[in-house]
């Protein structure tokens, strides 16, 4: 008895014979698929049980079980049909393009004589007939497609559910391609990811990995390999590819401190912490836009200021924060032992964290273990240039622009954010403290710090989801500034301005804020504002109680120059910021020469106009400040 989960997983013998077979039956007799109205229908919708919804594909698809089939009538090999499936390569004249005359092609003839559509035009020519070509896909009844359970014990979509939505976004977003006439490389590129996720849904139907989210090893080999391959895409000779292999080894130890590249320069506060983390039970960490600060938990007191290094993910224990930056291929570590306050030259014991990330501008994240030298390819993309935030427990990752937390381990979904109700958009972030924005910033503009009303207790549910009808579903959807920790009554989630707990906003914010974060357990939050902390202590059932507040403006002697302010001429706004974006630090400052002052190379030549060496008058004046500070 043929079933329709044979169609993707059908021995190989048969495969083609069987896949023919069900397709005519999802056909029917008339050789129309089922009549609906949308892309997917459930089976149980349909009169006829014999057969299932389905899913339209825009182009032609390639079954992996049948690449020998159609390898074997058309005189290629299997590794050929899937390159031109997939537009790594295409057909002319009847012939394979191989690797040593593609480069000669361009990208628009790939695009009209590749995918399935010039292996369908080929099987015609040669065998009469395209039957080993899919244009529908069956899709299994509920019954066959097994949810999974998340480490809060709730069903989550299973492996085939996952499968049958990425296939249904990649195809969606082909669609949208051919509709826009987007240049052919994007829609090639988008097609490579709509045959990948069939692929991967026929493996995941037969309980198999998926073929291109296998881990691989970054042994030395593979880290040769991809210097070449930088290489070459730079136009650099053989001679560089050991600089670039030194560079890559290099990149699995973590760094000596750098400067961080001074994106934020005029337009933040130096003590607006873009980013807040609890430190065991007594100390929080804040990554300020040019220094690192810890501070006690109870008196606000300060432990110490170190310069920031440029970070896209943050991981955080009792002992240790690990900063992590994409690169051009591997991402840099840097970590900061929390007890002494200093970075670190190499591991030292410390077992490296588990992290997801991309190369920069690319949207293919992997999750990396440099402990073990491991990457493993995520099925989905992800954004280009921003980063994810690692829960406090380090298992569970959220990925900027994304929409589920997964577990790190395995990338099951352990919570959708679209199930959270949205009342309307998010506060806005809050960048100065009143009274230290530029001349430009009206002091009542909403980025302004502080603000005269407190957090209030959020809507009830139904309310909620009342506003949410209202309100503009695609507006600030992003907001980066997300917390959540696995809690003894489920995932504790803090988005869009709201913490929710078992998906019910228990705490609304209404003003604007800077970060937020949670502890292990979910039974704090910290929400960072310009210069001050609000700590609120979570009940067992997850009501917020009264905020506790800390200000560190008091502090700011050790990374801003308010204190020589009005007493050095020509220490103006800019000045300040130059000179804390290169050192982070006071201390740091202290202990520059006359000459490091001076300098204003290190920047990008993008920000070469904002940054320009400074007067070897005004830097000397500027220390002497300094020393004097310090006697003081």
């Amino acid at each position: 008895m043929l079933r329709w989960r044979d169609f993707f997983c059908p021995d190989d013998a048969g495969a083609a014979e069987l896949v023919r077979s069900l397709g005519a039956r999802l056909l029917g007799s008339d050789g129309e698929p089922p009549a609906s109205a949308g892309e997917v229908f459930d089976i149980a919708a349909h009169r006829d049980l014999a057969r299932p919804g389905h899913i339209c594909s825009p182009e032609p698809l390639v079954h992996p079980r049948l690449r020998p089939r159609i390898a074997a009538a058309l005189g290629l090999t299997p590794a050929q049909v899937a390159a031109v499936a997939r537009f790594d390569t295409c057909i002319l004249d009847g012939e394979f393009v191989g690797p040593d005359r593609l480069p000669t092609v361009d990208y628009d003839v790939i695009a009209d004589n590749g995918g399935g559509a010039a292996l369908r035009r080929l099987l015609i020519d040669r065998t009469g007939s395209d039957d080993f070509l899919l244009d529908h896909i069956p899709v299994l009844p509920a019954r066959e497609r097994p949810p999974a359970l998340s480490d809060a014990g709730e069903p989550v979509p299973g492996a085939i559910d996952r499968a049958y939505e990425r296939l249904i976004a990649a195809l969606a977003v082909h669609r949208r391609y051919l509709e826009l006439r987007v240049p052919c490389m994007m829609r090639m590129a988008q097609w490579e990811r709509a045959q990948d996720a069939f692929d991967a849904l026929c493996a995941a139907i037969a309980g198999e990995p998926d073929p291109r989210a296998r881990p691989f090893a970054m042994d030395d080999d593979w880290l040769e390999r991809r210097a070449a391959d930088l290489a070459h895409s730079r136009g650099s000779g053989p001679d560089s590819v050991g600089a670039y292999a030194s560079h890559l080894h290099a990149a699995l130890r973590p760094a000596p401190p750098s400067p961080p590249l001074p994106r934020h320069a005029y337009h933040v506060d130096p003590l607006t912490p873009l980013v807040c983390r609890f430190i065991g039970d007594d100390a929080v960490l804040l990554v300020l836009p040019h220094a690192v600060v810890v501070l006690d938990a109870t008196a606000g007191d300060l432990r110490f200021a170190v310069p920031a290094v440029t970070s896209d993910v943050l991981a955080v224990t009792d002992d240790h924060a690990v900063f992590v930056a994409r690169g051009d291929l591997l991402a840099g570590v840097h970590v900061l032992d929390l007890r002494r306050g200093v970075y670190q030259a190499d591991w030292d014991g410390l077992a490296p964290p588990v992290f997801p990330m991309a190369p920069y501008k690319s949207d293919e994240w992997c999750v990396y273990d440099y402990g073990h030298r491991l990457a493993r390819p995520l099925p989905d993309p992800g954004n280009y240039k921003e980063g994810a935030v690692l829960g406090p427990c380090l298992r569970h990752a959220w990925i900027e622009g994304t929409r589920r937390i997964f577990r790190l381990t395995d990338f099951l979904p352990q919570f959708d954010l679209d199930e959270l109700p949205r009342p309307g958009p998010p506060p806005a972030r809050a960048l100065w403290r009143r009274g230290e924005q530029p001349p430009q910033v009206d002091p009542h503009d909403p980025t302004v710090f502080p603000f005269t009303a407190e957090p209030v207790p959020a809507a009830a549910p139904q309310e909620a989801e009342e506003d949410a009808d209202e309100s503009d579903d695609d507006e600030e959807d992003d907001d980066p500034r997300i917390a959540f920790a696995l809690a003894h009554d489920g995932f504790r989630v803090f988005w869009r301005g709201a913490l929710h707990v078992r998906r019910v906003p228990v705490l609304r914010l209404e003003h604007p804020f800077s970060s937020v974060a949670l502890d292990r357990a979910g039974e704090r939050l910290l929400v960072a504002y310009p210069g001050e902390l609000a700590l609120y202590s979570l009940g067992h059932d997850g009501a917020p109680g009264p905020a506790r507040r800390l200000s560190f403006t008091r502090h700011a002697h050790a990374v801003t120059l308010a204190a020589l302010r009005g007493q050095v001429p020509g220490l103006d706004r800019a000045v300040e910021m130059q000179l804390l974006s290169r050192f982070g630090t006071v201390d740091a400052l202290r202990q520059a020469t006359v000459e490091q002052l001076s300098r204003a190379d290190g920047f990008p030549p993008m920000l070469e106009d904002e940054y320009r060496p400074l007067p070897a008058e005004l830097a000397q004046a500027i220390q002497d400040a300094l020393r004097g500070l310090s006697r003081q």
